[in-house]
Order: structure tokens, then sequence, then C-alpha cells
């Protein structure tokens, strides 16, 4: 999952400095082959996606280990070198999948960005996919959080003693983590992908300029 953030991280800064330094003031020579050859186009909604998918299986894990630690230790012991091939694959999947619908539409496109590479439908697809994911490893780290402060108050109630700093620090940790994805990641997708789909509404009713976020 770090190496996979690290990439997209990279990519988004790629991205960032094409447009910067190509300046598409004119969009109708910008052919759909060249386009495609620009890492950036298929590697940041793939490395996304993937990420997505993996985040909500990482909440789980966490989950499990939090409501049933015995039966969580023993899991295979390999299970982890499975996933990673696994997610490996996923990636590699997606990757060519996206590749493929790629290649196909019409010649020249608006500008090279993912959003207005990709048909509406793709684009509509890959945000529902980042968001669900998102918003689904939130509510298992609640959920996470919820199961460990009733472990807390059951041992401080057993016990009476004081608590262990640690179980609180690891509470604290999900919390933080928790919300700062809705922040950044569950609230702005979920908008982005509203936006777009109100825009690409609009723009066939009413012969509206092709525009994104992006561009504003």
């Amino acid at each position: 999952l770090v190496l996979f953030n690290s990439l997209l991280g990279f990519m988004i800064m790629y991205q960032s400095g094409f447009h910067f330094f190509n300046n598409e003031k004119d969009r109708s020579y910008v052919k759909r082959i060249w386009c495609i050859m620009r890492p950036h186009i298929v590697l940041i909604p793939s490395l996304a996606t993937v990420i997505s998918v993996v985040l909500p299986f990482i909440a789980l894990d966490r989950f499990i280990a939090v409501l049933r630690p015995i039966y969580y230790y023993k899991l295979d012991s390999h299970c982890a070198c499975k996933l990673a091939g696994l997610v490996s694959l996923v990636f590699v999947g997606v990757t060519f999948t996206l590749l493929a619908i790629g290649v196909r539409g019409s010649e020249k496109v608006d500008h090279c960005h993912p959003l207005d590479f990709f048909s509406n439908n793709t684009v509509t697809v890959f945000l529902f996919i980042v968001w669900f994911g998102h918003l689904s490893a939130v509510l298992l780290y609640a959920a996470v959080i919820v199961v460990i402060e009733k472990r807390i108050r059951e041992q401080a109630r057993t016990l009476n003693a004081p608590i262990d700093s640690r179980f609180r620090a690891v509470e604290r940790t999900f919390a933080i983590f928790a919300l700062i994805t809705l922040v950044l990641i569950v609230i702005p997708i979920g908008f982005l992908a509203v936006y777009e789909n109100v825009i690409s509404m609009l723009r066939t009713v009413y012969g509206l300029k092709d525009e994104h976020v992006v561009d504003l």
C-alpha cells in the first residue's frame, strides 16, 4: 500500500508538471494515441482504484484483530504474501483494462487528463470505486474504535486499574486516520463525482463548454 500511494503521489506531481509545462491552448490537435503514452493517464486511475480496493481489507484486518485476536493470530502466516500477489494481479488487470478502454474513442481528445481522456461512464465508475472504497475503510475504522473503546471500559471495570496508554494511542491513531480520509478523500470525491455528472448532463442538454473541476 505504501508503494502504491508513493507511486500515485509521484504520478499526480508528474501530471501537475505535465500540464504546467505543456500549454494546450488549441485542444483540437491533442491526439488520443499521444495521450495514452503519458504514464499518468492510466496509472493515476489504476493506482487509485487498487488503493481503494485494498484499504477496506486493511481496515477489516484491523477489525478482526481487535474483535477476535485469538482467531486472528491463528490465521495463515503466509496470507500477507498471498494478498500482496493478488493485489499486484489486480493492479495489472486494472491497468490493462484501462489501456484497452483508452485506445477506443475519438482520435482527438480535449487534453491529456484522465477526466477528459476517458468517457463519462468510465470516470463515474472510477470515482464511485474510489469513494466507496475509502468510505468503507472509514466505517470499518469507526467500528474498530467502538470495539477498542468497549474493551477499554470492560478492562477498567473488571480490573479496576489505570488504562494502558497504548490502547488510547491506538484508538487515537485510527480516529485520526478515519477523519483525515473522510475529509480529504470521501467528501471531495463525492463532490467531484456529483459535479462531473451534473456538468455532463448540462453539457448534453444545453451544449455547454466541456469543463471539469481540474480546469477551473
